[in-house]
């Protein structure tokens, strides 16, 4: 069922993808061709960057459990696992990685991943609506007034979600009790008893590892600073493959742009956002004066390389064995 579940996904996101290829066929292939080399070139360097930074953030954020060669499973197995399943998929795989190779509990490890979500989405939040306000306002049209109204929302959503943890687990808790009580069969309420524990357990753990986190105040700044940097070399990245195929647009139009499309891909649950993400970010650089096959050729060739290097660095992380 579960994997019916996550296939269906992949296969609307390869759907939209497809759609949208097929839609602007000869203009996508012949904006690839009219790519500059040395741009794209440079436009990977910059997505290197990205990759790098992100991978620093996530080795700080293990904490006492750093460790470089579980940094690097950890965290491309995860991502590659976001590209092919649903958002947060990638994030629990990570966190049973390093549950695996370092013996704590899952709750702790889970709590790592929590974290670097928490902050993205935070970091997200404030460039989309910053972005909005002071560089969409002069081209604003209704559908990027309602995509506002939504990255709002969403921010918002998320930040109290990100707040109330362990009462979500709380909540899934009585649930479960509540179904144990309806179904009283012995082999439910074994499966249901294993549950509670665990996630009692889980959240337990969890909220332990988030109380120490949070007295470490220099490394939450430090990791704040590695986001910004991170999603600001996101918003560069893809100025740098538009100006690819000769178009320019502000860096803080971009970043404003990169975050907006990435909170609303989130809730789509599509692996890695896989269509909604190329489609909301080629209608918003549209809006900005770059034709829109233009902008969706540039998306693609970064989806491309960024699928590539994450795959290259999952098959790398086969090979690792953290000690």
């Amino acid at each position: 069922m579960i994997s019916k579940y996550l296939n269906i996904k992949l296969v609307v996101g390869l759907i939209i993808i497809t759609l949208l290829v097929i839609g602007f066929s000869n203009s996508v292939t012949e904006h690839i061709h009219a790519m500059n080399p040395f741009y794209v070139g440079c436009a990977v360097v910059v997505l290197l960057s990205v990759i790098t930074v992100k991978q620093i953030k996530w080795y700080m954020l293990m904490g006492e459990v750093r460790n470089a060669k579980l940094a690097f499973k950890s965290y491309f197995t995860g991502q590659f696992v976001n590209d092919i399943a649903p958002v947060g998929t990638g994030d629990v795989t990570k966190a049973y990685i390093i549950k695996k190779y370092t013996k704590k509990p899952f709750g702790f490890a889970l709590s790592i991943s929590y974290m670097e979500r928490l902050v993205d989405i935070s970091i997200l939040s404030i460039f989309a609506v910053i972005s909005s306000m002071f560089f969409f306002v002069s081209t604003i049209s209704s559908y990027i007034s309602i995509i506002v109204v939504i990255v709002f929302v969403l921010g918002i959503g998320f930040f109290l979600l990100a707040m109330f943890p362990v009462k979500l687990a709380s909540i899934i808790k009585s649930i479960l009790v509540i179904i144990r009580r309806i179904i009283p069969a012995m082999f439910i309420v074994k499966i249901i008893k294993k549950l509670e524990t665990f996630i009692f357990e889980t959240s337990k753990d969890f909220q332990e590892a988030l109380v120490a986190f949070k007295n470490r105040r220099m490394l939450i700044i430090f990791i704040i600073m590695l986001a910004v940097l991170d999603w600001l070399l996101e918003g560069v990245c893809q100025v740098v493959f538009l100006y690819s195929l000769g178009y320019e647009i502000p860096i803080l139009v971009s970043v404003g742009i990169v975050a907006i499309s990435w909170l609303i891909s989130i809730p789509s649950m599509i692996p890695s956002g896989l269509g909604i993400r190329e489609t909301v970010l080629s209608l918003l650089f549209s809006s900005m004066g770059v034709p829109f096959a233009v902008a969706l050729t540039s998306v693609l060739v970064y989806r491309a390389f960024a699928t590539l290097i994450f795959a290259s660095g999952a098959v790398i992380s086969l090979k690792i064995e953290p000690k």
